[in-house]
This record gives structure tokens, C-alpha cells and sequence, in this order.
């Protein structure tokens, strides 16, 4: 094992704003969506379904659920 000398821990490389997307599907009014990923954002669709998953229940958006097939994914809007 080596080891190197740095100044500091690097940052995270990215924060989502999952709740400001979930809302904007919300009000948007549609019924069911693709989900578009730029490149690099997530590692794998099963990661990002994970991570959509877990914001949807902390946030409280029922009614709001995640389909994966294959590597795509789509949010449901149950609620209309």
C-alpha cells in the first residue's frame, strides 16, 4: 500500500435536488415520464431507481412510484 500526501478530502461530486424534480413532475400534470439521465449522474438505473425510491418516501410524494425496465426508467403519478 502506498499513501499520498493531499491538502484536503475532496467534496461529494454531486448533489441531487431530487425533491425540486419530484415536485416539478408533480405540477407538471403528467401521468407517466421517462426519466433522462445525463452522463455520469448515476453509476447504474438500479442506483438511480434506489435514490428516487428513497426521496420519494422521505418527502412524502404518495401516490408517486418508480419503474425500471431495463436501464430506463419512468415515474408514475398515481395521484391522477
Amino acid at each position: 500500500m502506498r499513501f499520498t500526501e493531499v491538502n484536503e478530502v475532496p467534496k461529494k461530486k454531486a448533489y441531487h435536488k431530487l425533491k425540486e424534480d419530484l415536485e416539478r413532475f408533480v405540477q407538471s400534470g403528467v401521468k407517466i415520464a421517462k426519466i433522462e439521465f445525463h452522463q455520469g449522474e448515476y453509476k447504474s438505473a438500479t442506483v438511480a431507481a434506489g435514490v428516487l425510491r428513497v426521496a420519494i418516501k422521505r418527502h412524502g410524494f404518495n401516490g408517486i412510484e418508480v419503474f425500471q425496465r431495463g436501464d430506463n426508467l419512468y415515474l408514475a403519478n398515481n395521484n391522477l
